[in-house]
């Protein structure tokens, strides 16, 4: 009996055109809090914001370092610096 082993497993699948469920959602909350934005700000204050939160919600949606997104990065930033650190001497021979 042979099974189909699957591959790809670490690629998150499109599932709205081209973005993939998270990048949906931050993209979605970007565009909703500038739609708020939109009702109570005007001229400079409205562009100097609006770009301010495309950038964010841009960053957080499709940037990606060493590998992950940038929320998993910055959580995992938050955990190295919160966390204590245990030192190993280990002496070379």
């Amino acid at each position: 009996m042979r099974f189909q082993i699957p591959q790809f497993i670490e690629t998150e699948t499109a599932i709205i055109g081209p973005l993939t469920w998270k990048q949906f959602i931050w993209v979605g909350m970007g565009m909703g809090l500038l739609l708020i934005l939109v009702r109570f700000l005007s001229g400079f204050f409205l562009i100097f914001a609006s770009m301010i939160i495309i950038a964010v919600s841009g960053a957080f949606a499709f940037l990606k370092l060493e590998g992950m997104n940038l929320m998993e990065y910055l959580l995992h930033v938050l955990k190295y610096t919160t966390e204590p650190k245990k030192y190993i001497f280990k002496k070379d021979e």
